[in-house]
């Protein structure tokens, strides 16, 4: 059954930052009604694993959306500047039109001829270094036209290119999000293999919990958490302001690419905690783990990052009382987990 899976999803090709199922050596699953304690493990290794790729399919989903964002928001600005020099080049170009037809209708002698019958020649002269001035300045607006033209073309190759781009990137996310559906599908078939009491132990260990509300009752309170924290409120701090939103959030539903207010993914939710204090954290939890100075794990304090695993692709709020809240994966809801839970790559801290 997984082997199938296996087969089928890794031989899809788009999203280059998804790695699939690369460096997971997963064997084919128990059947339903195969039973035994070995086969429960199998599952239970098959299914971590299984979840901890969609974890990392899901960071990468998450930096396509980024960078999609991104583009449409240059390319937005560039429509609006394109939009701006275009209503510029019809102004130079009208002023310098209706300027020359001025010129060549005035014109009637050649310049030697007006000088010889001219009545008063000190005034012509005048009048002729006046009129040179004049064709410098329309000259240097002449210039300006020619450059203006230039800069157009140069946005729209940008445009172009940024469209270019962004239709690319929606492809890639596209293909990344078939393969996170196609990987916790697998996950859910590895499960059903299992009889009930099989299936509620593994799913028990991996904090897999069944509806709104799981996992809250071993939690302590916030007022308790704020106390470790030496908080006299939610307020008296940024990290006491992101450990309160990330609080808030206990027993929503795990979602991913989801950043809020009602569903969230780990980087999502560690986001949005602390957006709620001021700060603003990038989108993956590879770019939260560089965003802020690192500190010893036995230095940690509550509202530092925890980012787990040695790709860096779960990340979750310490909130004191060696606790962290975190989005764990799908099927979950954002809950309770401890410190060490996880193998933690590194601890940061935003200001």
């Amino acid at each position: 059954m997984l082997a199938l899976a296996t087969t089928a999803i890794g031989s899809s090709t788009g999203f280059t930052g998804f790695t699939g199922f690369a460096g997971v050596a997963l064997a084919a699953g128990p059947q339903p009604g195969a039973g035994g304690a070995a086969n429960e493990a199998a599952v239970r290794q098959q299914v971590a694993a299984l979840y901890q790729q969609a974890e990392r399919d899901t960071e990468a989903f998450d930096g396509a959306a980024e960078r999609i964002a991104h583009i449409q928001v240059s390319l937005a600005d560039i429509t609006a500047r394109e939009a701006r020099l275009r209503d510029r080049l019809a102004e130079v170009r009208g002023d310098v039109g209706r300027s020359a037809a001025t010129e060549y209708r005035d014109l009637g002698l050649s310049p030697t001829l007006a000088l010889l019958f001219s009545a008063r020649p000190e005034t012509y002269l005048d009048q002729a270094t006046a009129a040179t001035r004049l064709g410098d300045i329309q000259q240097e607006r002449l210039d300006s036209v020619l450059a203006e033209q230039d800069l157009m073309r140069r946005l729209e190759r940008a445009m172009n290119q940024s469209l270019s781009d962004l239709r690319g990137e929606q492809a890639e996310l596209s293909a990344g999000s078939a393969r996170i559906r196609a990987q916790l599908s697998a996950a859910r078939q590895e499960l059903d293999s299992l009889d009930a009491a099989q299936r509620q132990r593994v799913e028990y260990s991996l904090q897999v919990s069944a509806g709104p509300g799981a996992g809250l009752a071993a939690g302590p309170s916030l007022a308790t958490l704020l106390r470790a924290m030496g908080a006299q409120s939610a307020d008296s701090s940024r990290a006491a302001r992101a450990v309160a939103t990330a609080y808030a959030q206990l027993g929503k539903p795990y979602l991913w690419g989801a950043i809020g207010p009602n569903e969230f993914d780990c980087s999502g939710l560690t986001r949005f905690a602390w957006a709620a204090a001021g700060v603003w954290l990038p989108r993956t939890s590879q770019e939260q783990a560089a965003a802020a100075p690192a500190v010893p794990v036995s230095l940690i304090r509550a509202g530092d990052l925890v980012v787990y695993f040695s790709d860096r692709t779960h990340v979750g709020v310490y909130v004191g009382l060696g606790l962290v809240i975190h989005a764990p994966h799908s099927g979950t809801v954002v809950q309770f987990t401890p410190l060490r839970s996880m193998p933690i790559a590194v601890v940061v801290r935003p200001s």
